[in-house]
């Protein structure tokens, strides 16, 4: 099985490692987390879900979060169960129980006869647990009346409590524990919290009679009606003192509800003189209510409230109920999970609901949600409830009304185009669709959601289309969409004999110098990026009936571990790059066909069979081949890996535009989902060196065998475990591309106890590197493979220290950016790097190697980066450096959009001690302009260049800076990403602009916010 460059997930294992490690506190919970994120990855790869690998990162990040949440659920879940599941250690013992019995019954008797308005703040404050603040609420009165009346009640009741602690003949609060008896009765479970919630009914109070008179059945009942809000002061009245009240006397009862009112408790007064009164309860919810005197049945959650609709700005003073709308309560959960009945509702002229849900556990998180329709958006509120706790209060859920989408159609030079069909892509099936009038405006009456709008009309095809955004008012902002006229493009690929190649698939783009072409991912916060793709058929050519027409083109090719990028061409032939200033930019007219032809260079195929040490065929095997000319994101050597089949076969397709050289073909028996081989194993392995030039005729045969490993502790300067990074460099041997002759990778995090193993290691000697922030590296040199126990005691800490500051000259900002990268030792040409400084300012737009393949990616073949891509809203970072070679960088984004130009050191050699570096940066500013005059021979480019000869870096792609931009067929050319400031203007070829030379010049000034469009004569 092969897979397209853009899904090797293999080569995002650190970034996987660094995401989880930052997710979880326990090393071996990181260790599960990655691993279920590469699986989850892997998974989604094989599904041909291609992505660039920089789009990769979030992905993972998303992932790790919902596979973290579900572990911690599911652990939370576990302890609960043990918790509910562990016995009761003790329990009182049956006398106990009935003195607190006794005490309960004998002070309900004594707060039955304080006054009603005293006697019902007890029953909600001590037996419903209500806050003074709920309680006052309820009551309707203010909360220091709330606290008075407790006050006189509890005063009231120690007053009666001490009388009876002076008669002799009563049964009085010594008689059963003395006064802490009575007060504890309050609190204890008593008779009256189990009638208010229903769970022994009247009927139940037969089997107390021994330890209560009719009396004090009459003070529980009085005391459960109290509990759940009923009027005392009319029950004291009406009621019997010594008689005891019938079932029959607490009746259901159904009433309307009173619109607008909270929630109210009363009592209907008898209508004739020998009928019981009746309980009812009066309910906000326009829904028919069915109460008991007990109130709603324990377990019964029940979520009232209503919906409100917003109108356009967001101003909720002026919203209206939403009539006649669904709403429904789910259970709350990110992986889908949910109850099986949902409980749903529809809501009344005044908007209001009423839901109910019977819980099955003691604590649920609900989500109530009304959806969305074609005016309105949808909305959703959390409710956490716990059984026996009072039920929540109304909530309000308030749709947001849609605003319309207005925008226009036109070409690049700003000129409208009519008729055009325009789609609003907001991830629906059936998207929105309207056409743009003859001015070219159109409108998308109600914008449900965000997206871009795509254009289509036959000979034309969309350029740009920014994501829609709302203003602070909640309204749309304008969208525009520019198109170009379209012509069709032919790619043929054939060998060195002239022979068609088919299959290889072909991606079509914006050169990254054209204004409209493929940007750096992130580049702009949501830019609208446009691909084309074909695959060559069996005459060797894949056609572009849409390319775009007078517009720079680039072309990437995709085949077995291949990828070629072309950006020009020459006399009908594309030239791979590098290519120098060689040939013109890749154009074709409108309305026109145009075909160009790439020879190959390789072309062929290798075809290998694994066998297990007994030479048996071994299925499944890790197969990979690598050229010694490989270099990482560069379309330069090849890197295939795939999988052997049942048979234990592997065939490699070799297809590439220049001559690929000695390579090794390797074969492992696991995947590069293992993160850590325990101690003591190590993966078999098979290495077979080939010339792809000259690839075998024949199948060739890798048998695996063991390999070694290097294995021990890495430890602080006390000898305590240490969590870090260890590496292996080979002596007597070499990497290819990064890898171990046996086709793993030299390197592995230490556990948290310090373990790390390096396994698949081929004979032979090593240097073991070790790295932990915050301590200078430590190198043990010549360790041979099959080493185990090797302590690595890191030193000190690290002698160099780095604060930048990123300095926008007190411009708002939204978000910054600083990135560090290492450059690779032994590089002959760099070794004259200027010192950072102890102090310094940089404030020229230049700041990195151009070698290093742009800011934002770091590392050439030459070195090794690390950065952090993580955007920050604080301007300074601290930085920890080993001594060596580094460039630091920034970049930033206003709070009202404006990006910064990339800003950093270049290539410096940072000593030990402190540094503190501030990069001011410039706004980007966008110029455009034409050149005019007779440019026969085309092939020509514009570039700023400053007082001292050195081009201007205007942005920083995944291959290179980009310092010069093509100009178009008709003469056009655009800069968007230029920093300001004051610069020469230079026109020629690329070569003469390279070499400091030019055919025409022009001085410009470049002022933030304000863009620039001149002429330039030739």
């Amino acid at each position: 099985m092969t897979q397209s460059p853009l899904n090797d997930i293999s080569q995002h294992v650190p970034a996987i490692q660094r995401i989880a490690r930052a997710m979880c506190r326990g090393d071996a919970d990181a260790d599960d987390v990655a691993q279920e994120v590469w699986l989850a990855a892997q998974e989604q790869a094989d599904r041909g879900a291609e992505m660039a690998p920089v789009s990769w990162l979030p992905w993972f990040a998303g992932a790790g979060r919902r596979i973290l949440w579900a572990r911690q659920r599911s652990e939370g879940r576990r302890r609960e169960r043990e918790r509910l599941g562990a016995r009761t250690e003790s329990v009182p013992a049956p006398e106990e129980r009935l003195m607190q019995l006794e005490a309960a019954a004998q002070l309900l008797e004594l707060v039955r006869e304080l006054p009603p308005a005293q006697c019902e703040v007890v029953c909600l404050r001590f037996w419903d647990g209500l806050p003074p603040r709920a309680i006052a609420r309820r009551l309707g009165v203010s909360v220091e009346a709330v606290k008075t009346r407790q006050k006189r009640a509890l005063a009231a009741l120690r007053a009666r409590m001490s009388e009876g602690n002076s008669d002799e003949n009563s049964h009085g609060p010594d008689d059963s524990g003395g006064r802490e008896a009575w007060l504890s009765a309050l609190t204890i479970p008593s008779m009256a919290p189990q009638v208010a919630r229903g769970g022994a009914g009247l009927g139940s109070l037969a089997s107390f009679g021994a330890l209560m008179t009719t009396h004090k059945i009459l003070a529980v009942v009085v005391l459960a009606l109290v509990a759940i809000g009923i009027g005392t002061a009319w029950l004291v009245a009406v009621a019997p003192q010594e008689a005891e009240i019938p079932e029959a006397a607490v009746e259901i009862a159904t009433v309307a509800v009173t619109e607008g009112e909270p929630w109210l408790s009363e009592v209907a007064p008898p209508q004739e003189s020998d009928r019981d009164p009746v309980v009812t309860r009066i309910a906000a919810s326009p829904a028919e209510a069915v109460f008991t005197a007990a109130g709603p049945p324990e377990g019964l959650l029940v979520a009232t409230g209503r919906v409100w609709n917003v109108p356009v700005g967001g101003d909720r003073a002026k919203a209206v109920p939403a009539v006649n709308v669904h709403v429904a309560m789910h259970s709350f959960g990110m992986l889908g999970l949910g109850e099986e009945a949902i409980p749903t509702a529809t809501t009344d002229d005044s908007g209001a609901f009423r839901l109910e849900y019977a819980v099955k556990r003691e604590h649920v998180l609900m989500n109530v949600t009304v959806p969305g329709d074609y005016e309105f958006a949808g909305a959703g509120e959390e409710v956490q409830w716990k059984v026996g706790q009072p039920q929540p209060p109304a909530i309000d859920l308030y749709r947001l009304a849609f605003s319309a989408l207005d925008g226009e159609v036109v070409d690049r030079s700003g000129t409208p185009i009519p008729g055009a069909r325009l789609t609003l892509q907001d991830g629906s099936d059936s998207p929105p669709e309207t056409t743009s009038d003859d001015a070219g405006r159109f409108r998308f009456p109600h914008c449900t959601t965000h997206g871009y709008v795509l254009a289509e009309l036959p000979g034309w095809t969309t350029l740009s289309s920014k994501a829609s955004a709302k203003n602070e008012a909640g309204e749309w902002l304008p969208a525009k969409v520019v198109m170009c006229r379209t012509g069709a493009l032919g790619i043929h690929l054939h060998g060195r004999d002239g022979e068609p190649v088919a299959g290889v698939r072909i991606v079509l783009e914006g050169a990254p110098a054209e204004a409209y072409g493929v940007k750096r991912p992130h580049a702009d916060w949501g830019s609208f990026q446009v691909i084309a793709d074909g695959t060559t058929g069996a005459d060797g050519v894949a056609w572009f009936r849409g390319a775009w027409a007078d517009l720079n083109l680039r072309m990437r090719l995709f085949a077995d571990g291949i990828l070629v990028t072309v950006e020009r061409e020459l006399e009908g032939s594309l030239l791979p790059e590098p290519c120098g200033g060689a040939g013109s930019p890749i154009m074709v007219s409108p309305d026109r066909e145009r075909k160009l032809s790439l020879k190959l260079e390789a072309l062929g195929s290798l075809r290998c069979l694994v066998l297990d040490s007994s030479g048996n065929p071994f299925p499944g095997a890790s197969v990979r081949l690598i050229s010694a000319n490989y270099v990482p994101w560069k379309s330069q050597g090849l890197f295939f890996k795939g999988e052997a089949d049942e048979e234990g076969c592997c065939e490699i397709r070799l297809v590439s535009s220049r001559a690929l050289g000695p390579a090794i073909l390797t074969a492992s028996d696991t995947g590069t989902h293992m993160f850590r081989w325990p101690e003591g194993e190590s993966p078999r392995a098979a290495t077979l060196r080939v010339n792809l030039d000259q690839p075998p005729g024949e199948t060739v045969v890798l048998t695996l065998a063991n390999t070694l490993e290097i294995s021990g502790r890495l430890l602080d300067p006390e000898g305590a475990p240490l969590k870090g990074s260890v590496e292996a460099q080979p002596v007597d041997g070499d990497l290819v591309a990064g890898h171990m002759l046996t086709g793993f990778r030299p390197s592995v995090s230490a556990s948290k106890d310090g373990q790390f193993c390096l396994a698949g290691m081929p004979d032979g000697h090593f240097n073991i590197v070790a790295k932990c922030q915050g301590y200078a590296r430590v190198v043990a040199k010549g360790v041979r493979a099959g080493t185990q126990g090797l302590q690595l005691r890191m030193e000190g800490p690290p002698p160099a220290r780095v604060e930048v500051f990123v300095d926008t000259g007190g411009v708002p900002m939204d978000t910054y950016v600083t990135l560090v990268g290492r450059y690779g030792s032994g590089s002959a040409e760099v070794k004259g790097a200027p010192l950072l400084l102890d102090n310094q300012t940089l404030d020229e737009p230049f700041g990195w190697p151009a070698d290093m393949q742009g800011l934002w990616y770091g590392g050439g073949g030459n070195g090794s980066s690390f950065f952090s891509l993580t955007p920050s809203k604080e301007p300074l970072k601290r930085l920890e450096l080993d001594p060596g070679l580094y460039w630091i960088g920034a970049q930033a984004k206003a709070a009202d959009g404006t990006m910064f130009a990339q800003m950093g050191t270049g290539l410096v050699s940072i000593q030990p001690g402190d540094h503190r570096v501030r990069l001011r940066m410039r706004a980007r500013v966008s110029l455009s302009g034409v050149v005019r005059g007779d440019y026969q021979g085309a092939g020509l480019a514009v570039a700023l260049a400053m007082d001292d000869g050195r081009l201007v870096p205007m942005d920083a792609w995944r291959e290179s800076m980009v310092t010069i931009v093509d100009v178009g067929a008709r003469g056009d050319f655009r800069l968007d990403h230029a920093p300001a400031g004051t610069y020469e203007l230079r026109v020629g070829t690329p070569v003469e602009l390279q070499a400091g030379e030019s055919r025409a010049s022009r001085r410009v000034d470049l002022i933030p916010g304000k863009p620039l469009l001149l002429e330039v004569d030739i």
